[in-house]
């Protein structure tokens, strides 16, 4: 709960600054004391820093003294250090501060009357003679100069014990005083003095007497400067829960962040405004009241105080800006205002010098800003609101008639201008504007902000339904590629009620075709299939509709899902069909894409990939919108994979992942990522598939896209590659569908390689009945895993009985591995080694040729086996040393001590294997990295950054950061610097 005069306990994001005092301290505690001007905006923080710093020097018996320049004493000499010795005095050390002072008492006490009512009457006599000698008349003894005065006073107390001698606002400061600065920065590095003085670097003008001191102190390399900035976000956020005992929501943080700007006073004031005297939550809602919230008070009029000083036709000229906006052209102001060029150059100078407005100089001509975005909102509320609005729409004209180039900035600052002087029409039309441009340079965040500020002026102004219409269907789009899912459903589901009102059927048959779309990603095909058939309703009596080929071809995805693969065949067909009317549209890519899938399902690998060829050869030409596009490459991939032609799959699969780069589609080519590393683990490339992996798993989580699922079933199967049974497991899990109550496959076969036989043989013959008749490649995929299951639970009939009825395909290299490797699996356990070892060289063979690795791992282990109890001795022998050697595609440990094993049994003696089931002692660090990450390491051992790495090789900044730590870790450094001695020449 926050009360009213909100103040952070602690100092946040300043511990930096404190060690640099502190490291300050240490070297005038031992006599080599500096001068430090610390400088910053006001409410900054200098000043709690300094509580800091003498919070803690206080524990170190160091003398603390302070005092203040005042702007109602500017003129005082000696100001801010007569008012620490008098701080001293009025804390009662009045007696030894006149000791100390000596002579020093009569010169200053008649300007400072506490020091002469502790002189004595002689040095009060002394006083009244040199108050009536003549100004312009020496002093007697140099002694008694005020500069060496005081520095013999400093000097004095600091010999006694190391001194801090703060000085607050020296851009207050007197001349005199400034001067004694300079001479006292020479001084000091022979004694225990650390002298602070603070200043405000927004009131320093441009001919301001302490910039003179900076730059004397700067050149002669006497005194420092050190430059306290504003908080940072994530300080901010800090900053929120030390003062709120709890973790703000980002989207409250990022409103404080916007309006404060990391300034922790303006961070206490704006939470003093907001809360009042009720408890404040730090949540979404309040972050949108926080937007609304009045300025502080006392920021304000800080700020009016500021300008008023400057006169009438400065505070004109500010407020005009404030209505352009924080940033601005001058040539815009001065065709707002209607001044002179000469005019406005001599007030603007008088601002700049005065740090009111910043200037910025760049390609398009002087532009200028407010130093802080409250200083801005400050002038803008000081005016009333009509004469707002007629500024705005004033600014309004002025920018139209200089546009030039419709960038969203400009498109949207004319949008925000016409909105708020009240011609909501001419709003709405450049926020559209504003929006669609946006979108075509994919800034996604502010294509949403321009028409959601189009939709607010259309409450203002006639319409019936249409326009608001079309900008909810085009925010659900740019929802889908932010992977805003539950928004885009809202955008889409509102849209689509205005478009039913309105009676307009395309327009409501394509919104329902993005509805069923988000239904599928959720999974719930039931309603997915309500609403595309309620499309196919609306369009289906209009051959000529440009929705009516594309709701067939989801109807068949649709079907494709949910195993009905006649009713999706007959779907794509018809979706064929109807897009050759129109092969411009791009639809008919699509259509031969789901019909290629279809065709492999069935076994008919051949007629299959021959469809994607001629779908390829089509997309070049397409026009297909990026979101169907995007359909196109996960069917191909997904068909290329399954008809093991896996090197074309790498090349879909990266060809769309560049494409979702390129489109700043947030997240999906993570998923093409994902398909990539499955890929190259089936063929063994030798890149560490697992960061791919697993970077793509975090970032779909992250974007929260639906196709995490995927990525997850693919990042479980990496895992089980590398025997990482735990891991993938855990993968396997969190990849199961909500209320999904059958076990995955991939936790069967996790389970089948754990050793857990009994269930793995349950749940994988479960799942191989499942398979409908229709889809024998999915059938065959399964046969060997639960053919092995069988045997090893004893069911060697059962097992038997599912090799002898597999159906045979129509294209025999499709599933002709799978039946091999069951067939010799079943022969082996019945005592037929010589027919076993048959089968798996098939076996073996078929799957090199295809370039499948992993199972042709499996299928040569197995064929040792049969070709050691087969009598064969000689060939056993040759073929475990091959697989026990082969350093490209190295066993698992488990299948390693297998083949060991085996060996034994024959006579054959093989060295260790080590518990990490890396190669023997000898092998050299380097053999232990992939292929992509001695790549990685060449370029680290080259000084580059990770971002730029990733640039080199096209992969994602989070991959590359996966690649270093295993490089170190395998490498056993623990800096880039020491691995880098390892890169591969």
């Amino acid at each position: 709960m926050i009360r009213s005069s909100v103040v952070c306990p602690v100092s946040v994001g300043r511990e930096a600054p404190l060690r640099e005092l502190l490291e300050h301290l240490d070297r005038a505690t031992a006599g080599r004391g500096t001068i430090l001007l610390l400088g910053g905006n006001a409410g900054v923080g200098k000043s709690r820093l300094l509580r800091e710093l003498k919070r803690e020097a206080a524990t170190r018996q160091v003398r603390i003294i302070e005092g203040r320049c005042s702007s109602t004493e500017s003129s005082v000499p000696y100001a801010p250090f007569m008012d620490a010795l008098r701080f001293r005095i009025e804390r009662g050390e009045g007696e030894q501060a006149a000791q100390i002072l000596g002579p020093l008492r009569a010169i200053l006490a008649p300007i400072f009357p506490q020091l002469e009512s502790r002189a004595d009457p002689i040095i009060a006599a002394q006083s009244g003679k040199r108050a009536g000698k003549k100004a312009d008349e020496a002093p007697e003894r140099a002694s008694d100069r005020p500069v060496e005065l005081i520095f013999s006073v400093l000097d004095r107390l600091a010999r006694e014990e190391p001194l801090i001698l703060i000085l607050e606002d020296v851009h207050w400061a007197d001349q005199t005083s400034l001067e004694l600065l300079h001479h006292l920065a020479h001084r000091a590095t022979q004694t225990r003095l650390l002298l602070i003085a603070t200043y405000r670097s927004d009131e320093l003008y441009g001919t301001h007497p302490l910039r003179r001191l900076l730059g004397a102190l700067t050149r002669d390399r006497t005194g420092e400067e050190m430059r306290l900035g504003p908080l940072s976000r994530d300080q901010t956020a800090e900053m929120l829960r030390c003062i709120l005992d709890k973790d703000p929501d980002p989207a409250f943080v990022a409103a404080i962040w916007k309006r404060s700007e990391g300034n922790p006073f303006f961070v206490e004031e704006l939470l003093n405004t907001f809360s009042g005297e009720s408890p404040i939550e730090p949540n979404a809602e309040a972050a949108k009241a926080l937007d609304r919230a009045r300025l502080p008070e006392n920021v304000s009029e800080a700020v009016l105080a500021r300008v008023r000083a400057l006169g009438s036709r400065v505070l004109e000229t500010l407020s005009a800006a404030a209505v352009i906006g924080r940033t601005f052209e001058f040539d815009d102001l001065c065709a707002v205002l209607g001044v002179s060029e000469e005019y406005l150059i001599e007030v603007i100078e008088q601002l700049v010098a005065h740090q009111l407005l910043r200037e910025e100089k760049g390609a398009e001509g002087e532009r200028y800003s407010f130093p802080h975005a409250l200083m801005q909102e400050t002038m803008y509320e000081s005016i009333i609101s009509r004469r707002r609005r007629v500024l705005h729409r004033h600014v309004a004209a002025v920018l139209e008639a200089r546009t030039l180039r419709r960038t969203p900035s400009r498109l949207g600052q004319l949008a925000y201008h016409y909105r708020l002087g009240g011609d909501n029409e001419r709003a709405h039309e450049y926020a559209r504007h504003a929006g669609d441009e946006a979108v075509r340079l994919h800034a996604w965040d502010d294509a949403v902000e321009h028409y959601e500020n189009a939709l607010a002026s259309l409450e203002h102004v006639s319409d019936n339904g249409e326009r608001s219409a079309d900008l909810l269907e085009r925010l659900a789009g740019v929802a889908w590629r932010q992977s805003r899912a539950a928004s885009g459903s809202q955008y889409a589901e509102e849209a689509l009620r205005l478009r039913r009102s309105l009676g307009h059927t395309e327009e409501a048959a394509r919104l329902l075709r993005r509805v069923a779309s988000l239904r599928v990603s959720e999974g719930d095909m039931a309603s997915a299939a309500e609403a595309l058939d309620e499309a196919l309703r609306l369009v289906g009596n209009r051959p000529d509709s440009p929705e009516l080929g594309p709701i067939y071809d989801d109807l068949g995805r649709l079907s494709l899902a949910q195993g009905d693969l006649i009713r999706a065949e007959t779907l794509f067909v018809h979706g064929l069909s109807l897009a050759s009317r129109a092969p411009q549209s791009g639809e008919e890519v699509l259509a031969f894409v789901s019909l290629a899938e279809l065709s492999v399902i069935g076994g008919q690998v051949t007629t299959g990939v021959t469809q994607l060829d001629v779908a390829l050869s089509m997309l070049q030409e397409a026009r297909l919108p990026f979101e169907r596009l995007t359909r196109v490459y996960v069917s191909a991939v997904r068909t290329l994979l399954l008809a093991h032609d896996y090197n074309r799959a790498l090349e879909w699969a990266e060809a769309a992942s560049a494409l979702c780069r390129r489109q700043g589609v947030v997240g999906l080519d993570s998923l093409f990522r994902a398909l990539r590393a499955a890929a190259l683990t089936i063929t063994g490339e030798g890149e560490d598939t697992l960061a791919e992996a697993s970077a793509a798993v975090s970032e779909l989580r992250l974007a929260g896209r639906a196709e995490l699922r995927e990525a997850l079933r693919v990042l479980g199967f990496v895992h089980r590659a590398r025997g990482e049974l735990g891991s993938a497991r855990r993968a396997y899990e969190e990849a199961v569908a909500p209320g999904e109550n059958r076990t995955s496959v991939g936790l069967a076969l996790v389970s089948l390689a754990e050793g857990k036989t009994e269930e793995a043989a349950a749940d994988l013959e479960a799942a191989l009945r499942a398979v409908p008749a229709d889809q024998p490649v999915l059938a065959r995929q399964l046969l060997p895993y639960t053919v092995e299951a069988l045997i090893a639970v004893g069911r060697l009939g059962d097992a038997a009985d599912l090799v002898e009825n597999a159906v045979d395909l129509p294209d025999w290299d499709a599933g002709s591995a799978q039946l091999s490797h069951a067939e010799g699996l079943v022969r082996l356990a019945q005592g037929k080694a010589a027919e076993a070892r048959d089968a798996l060289a098939i076996a073996a063979e078929t799957w090199d040729k295809l370039g499948n690795h992993l199972e042709g791992r499996r299928v040569s282990i197995a064929l040792l086996e049969a070709t050691l109890v087969a009598g064969g001795a000689s060939a056993g022998l040759s073929l475990g040393r091959r697989l026990l050697e082969d350093r490209g595609r190295p066993l698992l440990p488990r299948e390693r001590e297998v083949v060991r094993r085996m060996l034994r049994r024959a006579g054959v003696r093989t060295p260790a294997v080590t518990a990490s089931g890396s190669a023997p002692a000898g092998t050299g660090e380097k053999s232990r990295l992939t292929n992509r990450e001695q790549a990685v390491l060449r370029e680290v051992a080259q000084g580059r950054t990770n971002r730029e790495i990733a640039d080199v090789f096209g992969i994602a900044e989070k991959t590359v950061s996966v690649h270093v730590s295993n490089i170190l870790a395998k490498l056993g450094c623990r800096t880039r610097t020491q691995a880098a001695r390892f890169a591969p020449q």
